[in-house]
């Protein structure tokens, strides 16, 4: 990979730099590294987020509420309604997340 070496100088608005400066920053990237795949039409891609972590904490509960469900029903074990609505509930909710995306 090539370092970067070389300068780029050029005239802009305020609030146009002021738009630049807020894209890049709610992308957690370096206003270079914006305009540079803004510029050649590379993906730019956020990096993980708060939202990706939380998403992560919901399956993680889903999951063992499931394994708790699973291991209920091959014991013999009544399934409690309560944890059925919970499990579901959690499901409409991360379902209502992706739809955001």
């Amino acid at each position: 990979m090539d370092r970067k070496t070389a300068r780029l100088c050029l005239r802009i608005t305020p609030s146009d730099k002021q738009l630049i400066f807020a894209k890049a920053s709610d992308l957690q990237l370096s206003v270079a590294d914006w305009l540079v795949r803004a510029a050649l039409d590379r993906e730019i891609i956020p990096p993980r987020s708060v939202w990706d972590a939380e998403s992560i904490s919901q399956l993680s509960r889903i999951g063992n509420n499931l394994n708790q469900l699973a291991y209920w029903a091959n014991s013999g074990m009544l399934v409690d309604d309560s944890a059925l609505r919970e499990i579901a509930a959690e499901l409409r909710f991360l379902r209502g997340l992706s739809d955001d995306l």
